[in-house]
């Protein structure tokens, strides 16, 4: 089951990503939100594919938002787990936390949860 969540900050920015897939899309396609380190963009993209690269730039240097240089805090609660490769137990999470905001690049960008889809 995929979710639809929301990344908004106090600077205005405000963008959806998807988080997982649904079962009528291929096995392994698993998107999630990332950083771009070559442009500075977010976006979500397909983590489990080797040959991913950003939809801004096309450049290669993806962070996934579940690293913990771009969270400022442990949250209070969980959105995730998320698994992208159950074989290997490799989980995805976000944390109820402030996030690294592409915009104003401040660690000021929340997550919420928008809907649910399959």
């Amino acid at each position: 089951m995929g979710k639809i969540v929301h990344g908004e900050c106090e600077c205005g920015y405000s963008n959806d990503f998807t988080v997982g897939g649904a079962r009528s899309q291929p096995k392994g396609w698993s998107r999630f939100p990332v950083l771009c380190r070559s442009c500075g963009k977010a976006s979500d993209n397909d983590l489990d594919d080797a040959e991913a690269t950003c939809h801004h730039c096309g450049g290669i240097d993806l962070l996934p938002y579940s690293d913990s240089s771009l969270s400022s805090e442990v949250g209070r609660g969980s959105i995730g787990p998320w698994s992208s490769d159950e074989k290997n137990c490799k989980q995805l999470r976000f944390n109820e936390a402030s996030y690294y905001c592409p915009r104003c690049k401040k660690m000021c960008m929340q997550f919420l949860i928008v809907c649910f889809f399959d």
